[in-house]
């Protein structure tokens, strides 16, 4: 058995209630720091202080190479723009004027296609001699349908 005196005893029951409202303390800590809200908050901090010196350095590099920067700037605006770009480009360089006769667009495109066919379909069909006369055309004409 100890041989602790009762005032052994009371000092060691007034260090485990010290003990246990300093790891109180500490797990309050804890856990205040350790809440979402925070956690974001310090995250959105840590982001801002982080672009806010890119953005420092980026300008000091700008100022440093205009020429370079400038490039890298026409590079991203043309990768960003490049669908809104592709459109211009093919208005400017690649439109048809009106006395072409190439097709324009999708549905000029399937009708030139169509007329083709059935132009083909009447060139193997007068080719061939074993059949009757009257040719595909003159059947769609006679019906009063054309494609």
């Amino acid at each position: 058995m100890s041989t602790q005196t009762p005032q052994g005893i009371v000092d060691a029951k007034r260090q485990a209630v010290t003990a246990r409202a300093r790891i109180d303390t500490d797990v309050a800590a804890l856990q205040a720091r350790l809440h979402p809200k925070v956690l974001a908050q310090d995250a959105l901090t840590g982001v801002r202080e982080k672009t806010d010196q890119l953005t420092d350095t980026a300008v000091a590099t700008a100022r440093k190479r205009p020429a370079a920067a400038a490039a890298v700037g026409g590079v991203v605006g043309m990768v960003i723009l490049r669908k809104p770009l592709r459109g211009l480009y093919r208005l400017l360089f690649r439109r048809h004027r009106e006395d072409d006769d190439l097709p324009v667009g999708r549905v000029k495109l399937r009708q030139a296609r169509r007329a083709a066919a059935a132009q083909r379909r009447d060139d193997v069909y007068a080719s061939d001699t074993n059949q009757d006369t009257t040719s595909p055309a003159d059947i769609r004409t006679a019906a009063g349908t054309t494609e």
